[in-house]
């Protein structure tokens, strides 16, 4: 079954090579001393200038590009274990150079996905200046139905638009085509997702009553498990292209056997 493969293999991987963890885990710390300068510095409201909050948008435009770029390379990293090799320094120098078709997939899936969730987030407006819960409660419902299908849809869009050979256009729809083709199991990592990323937050519930201390161990501990999910995404599409080359393998031996 793909989704058990994927599961497993991507857990193989991290065993294995539990160096890929670094780059993650490494930008989880920066962004925490960043998160926790601001709440201390937010805790005098007076002494956070405009100068901070330019200095905070930096830090976000340097540090956004930089998960990305982990992402690219990750996929990358995952083909190389598929194919018995492994080299993060090669790995990283592809990702980088696919950052425009990384950023032109996320732009066009960001888009979709605020177009998709229009319905319920007006539906939702509607119902709270009317003070109606069912029509609130109707308007969440629709929006987390429309996110989650385009997150579905287009689980394998990122992947492919980096690993593709083709065109940007060819690659994105390549993604969406296999997505549908392998929604069950889309279905079900998405599922795996949210659930870890549900696992983690109350992990921070408990630990922040540790402080500080309590707080930087809950980011290393969300930089592991994002780098788990991280890594679910193109070991899915890996399968998805093995599959597929192993049914163009068979059409072409039919063939040649009806010639």
């Amino acid at each position: 079954m793909g989704f058990i493969n994927v599961v497993r293999n991507s857990f193989s991987l991290l065993r294995k090579k539990p160096q890929i963890f670094l780059p993650k885990v490494a930008l989880n710390l920066v962004w925490s001393i960043i998160w926790l300068t601001v709440a201390t510095t937010l805790k005098q409201p007076t002494s956070f200038t405009p100068r901070h909050y330019l200095i905070l948008g930096g830090f976000i435009l340097v540090l956004t590009p930089v998960n990305i770029w982990i992402f690219n390379s990750y996929v990358f990293l995952v083909r190389q274990f598929r194919e018995k090799r492994f080299s993060m320094r090669k790995a990283f120098r592809k990702g980088l150079r696919k950052m425009p078709q990384s950023l032109s997939s996320m732009a066009i899936t960001s888009i979709l996905t605020l177009l998709v969730s229009i319905p319920g987030i007006l539906i939702t407006l509607h119902g709270i200046s009317s003070d109606s819960s069912f029509i609130t409660l109707s308007g969440y419902i629709l929006t987390g139905i429309s996110v989650t299908a385009v997150f579905i849809g287009f689980y394998l869009v990122p992947a492919s638009v980096i690993t593709g050979k083709e065109s940007f256009s060819k690659n994105f729809r390549n993604g969406f085509k296999a997505s549908v083709e392998m929604r069950q199991d889309t279905a079900m990592l998405a599922t795996v997702t949210i659930l870890l990323l549900v696992s983690t937050v109350f992990l921070e519930g408990f630990l922040r009553n540790i402080g500080i201390v309590g707080y930087l161990g809950f980011r290393m501990v969300y930089g592991v498990v994002n780098v788990y999910i991280l890594l679910l995404n193109p070991s899915l599409l890996m399968d998805y292209k093995k599959k597929e080359g192993s049914g163009q393998k068979l059409n072409g031996l039919e063939t040649k056997i009806q010639v």
